[in-house]
């Protein structure tokens, strides 16, 4: 047995002022005669639930709160001294000062509570006009449930409001007691609308934006509201759900989670994204300013090219230009990886093979020096594929090496495809000792050189199929006798019409040469 340490015992010796004593159940088991005198009951009220003498709007906090107790106890009004309405026997609703205490006696949780009536403080309420109501089994076994999930919803870090359909508060947890920043009974009672002043686009938000209203109207539509506390602008996240516990009685259960450092931090992800973007607006701009960007003026040959990086910069690249009057160099390269670092390892394969030309119409010596040149300061092991050619452009003679990169394509005047499939060496950057030779074409009158990178043939559709050399072989057979540019256009529309919309995944860079040939020497 369990010895009380006297604290009810001497509420029941009170007389002076309002008393009331009930059971673990909520049932009322004593009160004084101050107490009926007060508040106009008659001793028909002992058996009754406490609820009777609670006003309805603090019911569902009153049985959650008191179940709670009893599961953990643990209270949080027990022994602070408070106002708090009481209902009278006439309907009405007086305020009182509340003094609640608790003790356990016989293992079991008692309540008392001393009530002093605030003079001349009193709210109309509805009338009383069902029986009283005594403690039954079934309610006792509710208020259990409830206490459970009274402690489940009171210890979540989001704010959770119960309301009547006229945006009442019935209950709430600490959280929301946080939230509004006022006492937990006095927020009980009282309008939400009243409690939250709630904002959307700087502007208050009206009853039929209100979360209630758009719960009531099941609204699912996904809203954040703002508030504004002690100075700092707060953005909510509220979603609710409306529930029935009788034909007639609506209720709305509110969640609300603060997403203010969210709001933030994805304000500054969208800065710094946009800042990012800029940055490499500009990288693209500073990428596409290093490429050639007049083509030669000469009657020998036509020339095209074009570049498509996957991201905002990449790793292709192509050149071409005079070393003298009679010699044009071309190149397409294709660095490993996409991006950034792609487009720096570009910047500088183009640099380098440009400074090893100067005058040179060897290419195996211009990419053996360039190559071992690169794989002496390669921290990040990066490697490009290159196709680098010297074309006489007065007998045709067309002298290439192919390090590691996509055969090219030359369509002969008469239609017939030929493939350059001769690799002259490995990819640049793999290794320092790498050796690289070099083949010789002679390219006739109405010939056409198409160079490439793998952006092409490996463009995807949908189902992940690629477009494949075959199919850039076909196109070329059936395309007629195509300018450079034209060439250049239809392969590009074949690709982008194949990949159905779907984004590239690789740079894609494409370079036709037409030679026409001429027996004149030119100036450049």
């Amino acid at each position: 047995m369990t010895k009380p340490n006297g604290k009810l015992k001497s509420l029941r010796k009170v007389e002076s002022v309002p008393v009331v004593l009930a059971d673990r159940r909520g049932a009322i088991t004593y009160v004084n005669q101050c107490f009926l005198d007060s508040f106009g009951w008659t001793r028909d009220v002992i058996g009754c639930s406490l609820t009777l003498i609670i006003p309805a709007p603090f019911h569902d906090s009153h049985n959650m709160g008191f179940s709670r107790f009893l599961v953990t106890g643990r209270s949080r009004i027990a022994e602070h001294p408070m106002e708090a309405p009481v209902r009278r026997g006439d309907g009405e609703t007086a305020i009182a000062e509340h003094l609640i205490l608790v003790e356990k006696i016989d293992g079991e949780w008692v309540v008392g509570a001393r009530l002093k009536p605030v003079e001349g403080a009193t709210i109309k309420t509805a009338p009383i006009s069902s029986p009283l109501s005594y403690v039954s089994e079934a309610l006792d076994e509710i208020r259990t449930t409830m206490g459970k999930m009274e402690i489940a919803l009171g210890e979540v870090e989001d704010a959770i409001v119960w309301t009547d359909q006229h945006g009442v508060v019935n209950w709430c947890n600490e959280a929301f007691d946080r939230l509004a920043g006022m006492p937990h009974l006095e927020i009980i009672g009282s309008r939400l609308a009243d409690i939250l002043p709630l904002k959307r686009a700087e502007r208050r938000v009206g009853p039929d934006q209100y979360p209630l209203a758009r719960a009531l109207g099941n609204d699912g539509t996904h809203t954040d509201y703002t508030l504004d506390r002690a100075g700092r602008r707060m953005v909510l996240e509220i979603n609710g759900a409306p529930f029935s516990l009788t034909a007639s009685e609506r209720y709305v259960v509110l969640a609300m989670r603060d997403i203010t450092r969210r709001k933030e931090m994805e304000e500054s992800l969208r800065a710094s994204r946009k800042r990012i973007e800029d940055e490499l607006k500009v990288a693209h701009d500073i990428q596409m300013s290093l490429l050639p960007r007049r083509y030669p003026e000469r009657p020998e040959i036509g020339l095209f090219a074009a570049i498509q990086p996957a991201r905002e910069v990449g790793g292709d690249f192509y050149d071409f230009y005079f070393i003298n009057p009679s010699y044009l160099v071309i190149a397409v390269g294709d660095v490993s990886g996409k991006g950034v670092p792609a487009a720096l390892f570009m910047a500088m394969t183009k640099t380098l093979v440009r400074n090893r030309v100067q005058g040179q119409t060897r290419t195996a010596d211009v990419v053996q020096r360039a190559n071992r040149l690169m794989c002496a300061d390669n921290p990040s092991h990066m490697f490009v594929s290159l196709f680098l050619a010297v074309l006489d452009i007065h007998t045709g003679r067309l002298i290439y090496t192919n390090a590691g990169h996509n055969p090219p394509l030359v369509k002969r005047a008469g239609g017939r495809l030929l493939r350059l499939d001769q690799r002259n060496g490995p990819v640049m950057g793999a290794s320092e000792t790498a050796c690289f030779t070099e083949s010789e074409l002679m390219l006739q009158v109405g010939d056409t050189l198409l160079v490439y990178t793998d952006g092409v043939t490996e463009a995807a559709d949908g189902r992940q199929e690629l477009f494949s050399e075959a199919r850039l072989t076909r196109l070329l057979s059936e395309d007629g006798d195509l300018s450079p540019e034209a060439l250049v256009q239809s392969v590009l529309d074949a690709v982008y019409a194949y990949q159905q919309g779907a984004s590239p995944t690789d740079d894609l860079t494409l370079l036709a040469l037409r030679y026409w040939g001429n027996s004149f020497n030119y100036d450049i």
